[in-house]
């Protein structure tokens, strides 16, 4: 004779095992995201290092920029002051 019990444990012991099943599927796809998440973040930080890089080369670029029109200003302000100079004697 088939008990109610019986039928209850081979049932639950079916969804026991699917879910099993379900449990070591979303865990493999759960790694598998987690790889590449870890992977497009190396991504990141590789295109941040090379976003800083190029940064540092063009801030470079701006201080040399910079310093040539101070010395040119100096040149400049050098040469007015020999003019305002020779002028103020005259």
């Amino acid at each position: 004779m088939v008990y109610a019990q019986d039928i209850f444990f081979i049932i639950a012991s079916i969804f026991l095992g699917l879910a099993t099943i379900l449990l070591f599927v979303v865990f493999f796809y759960w790694i598998k995201i987690l790889k590449d998440l870890a992977k497009l973040s190396s991504d990141f930080k590789e295109v941040g290092k090379t976003f800083k890089e190029k940064m540092e080369w063009i801030s470079g670029v701006l201080a040399g920029i910079i310093t040539f029109i101070e010395k040119i200003t100096e040149v400049y302000l050098k040469k007015k002051e020999k003019v305002s100079k020779k002028s103020k004697k005259s």
